[in-house]
């Protein structure tokens, strides 16, 4: 119990950074009006950035079982996700992917451990992604190590 519940801790530290996304409105909104709306100083800002781009390195350098514990979040449908992306502020534009869930983030989130390695994206497949097809996956392949994990996930989008 205490190895999980050390995991548990590791991978919520992991997605709370993740929440500091809204650092990368600063290449979108002008730095007055971004610092104003989120109410931080240039050097909040900088230290958030910089706690940001380290929890996309954790995601990414994270063992395998981070994908397991992404899987946790099929039912939190209620909750609104944090972790991937934050709608601007000052856009009047709400797009599907501006009102997420845990789950769907969580979903986002296993792909581009998988599919990606540098930065969070929504992938333009999102609508392929779905429990049924990914817990199927993992069930079939979670004995296989990171970088297999990765080729093998490759096929699955392409089939």
């Amino acid at each position: 119990m205490f190895s999980s519940l050390s995991c548990s801790n590791k991978y919520d530290t992991i997605l709370e950074g993740l929440t500091k996304n809204y650092v990368l409105l600063g290449n979108e909104i002008e730095k007055d009006l971004y610092l104003e709306y989120f109410k931080q100083s240039e050097e909040q800002y900088l230290k958030d950035l910089e706690e940001y781009n380290k929890a996309v390195s954790a995601f990414y350098n994270a063992d395998t079982g981070i994908l397991n514990y992404l899987l946790t979040y099929e039912k939190d449908t209620v909750h609104m996700c944090k972790w991937i992306k934050t709608k601007n502020p000052y856009s009047s534009n709400i797009g599907e992917t501006d009102l997420l869930t845990n789950s769907e983030g969580a979903l986002i989130l296993f792909d581009n451990y998988l599919a990606n390695s540098s930065s969070i994206r929504i992938p333009t497949y999102i609508n392929e992604l779905s429990y049924e097809k990914i817990k199927s996956f993992y069930t079939k392949n979670k004995g296989l190590s990171k970088d297999e994990l990765k080729r093998e996930y490759k096929n699955l989008f392409e089939q």
